[in-house]
């Protein structure tokens, strides 16, 4: 499915533009934008359904086609594009199937295509997601890292010591405190990815520091339960995300 091509990032742009102008419902632009504002812009239809306020997943898939199909007339597609399964939606205008479905719900978790990303975010320019900003900045470390000591200097002299603020949009859940309580009570201050104490103490309450992630990302309908929790200590948690292993990054975590 991501492989296919309907339209380019200007295409897509124009389409939804000529869309938006029209005029569609309320929800259907939230569900555009919570969607680009989902980390790495991929949801199961009951989150979105959830974020937005519709009633549960199958009317999203529903409002979804209708807006796909919108915009797919824009693109100048004259019938339902085909999945891989041979399954003929107009949703596959701006959708894919996610790599894996959610191994405790087994919803299916659907990702923006590249082209919707990019179009989306220049008519959306408010919205920056996590994974955006964070990119912006590890290119702006690269360039840093090119300087020399003395152009970095002569930069570090020059720059405003009060940063300026920018807004970027993060999708938080609700957690569940009994779950946190529990998962770390069952490790007893042992990280049940490394097998090592904690690192160091709660300042609050004098209690092992490990933090709680899920394995399977409530983006993709994973459950805030015991079962999909884990107990980390910050680097196996933060190696799960960002670690490398003979050169392969480490499965992670969430």
């Amino acid at each position: 499915m991501i492989a296919e091509e309907f339209g380019t990032i200007k295409a897509y742009r124009n389409a939804f533009a000529t869309v938006l102008k029209k005029g569609i419902a309320k929800k259907q632009e939230e569900m555009l934008r919570e969607h680009l504002a989902a980390p790495s812009q991929t949801i199961t239809w009951r989150r979105l359904a959830e974020k937005v306020g519709y009633p549960n997943g199958n009317t999203v898939n529903l409002q979804y086609g209708c807006l796909a199909e919108l915009v797919a007339r824009e693109l100048g597609l004259k019938q339902k594009p085909l999945d891989t399964s041979k399954q003929e939606r107009w949703l596959w205008t701006l959708v894919y199937w996610a790599d894996e479905r959610d191994a405790i719900t087994g919803h299916t978790a659907f990702v923006l295509r590249p082209e919707v990303v990019a179009a989306l975010s220049e008519l959306f320019p408010e919205i920056e997601t996590e994974q955006q900003y964070e990119r912006h900045l590890a290119a702006a470390n690269r360039d840093a890292e090119g300087l020399s000591n003395d152009m970095l200097n002569e930069r570090l002299a020059r720059a405003q010591k009060i940063p300026g603020k920018i807004q970027v949009v993060s999708t938080k859940y609700e957690r569940n405190p009994d779950v946190i309580v529990a998962v770390l009570r069952r490790a007893n201050g042992i990280c049940e990815h490394g097998g090592k104490e904690a690192p160091f103490l709660r300042a609050s309450d004098n209690t092992p520091y490990l933090e709680t992630p899920h394995r399977t990302p409530l983006s993709l309908g994973g459950y805030d339960s015991i079962e999909n929790a884990i107990a980390l200590c910050p680097n196996c948690h933060r190696k799960q995300h960002h670690g490398y292993t003979n050169g392969e990054p480490v499965a992670e975590f969430h």
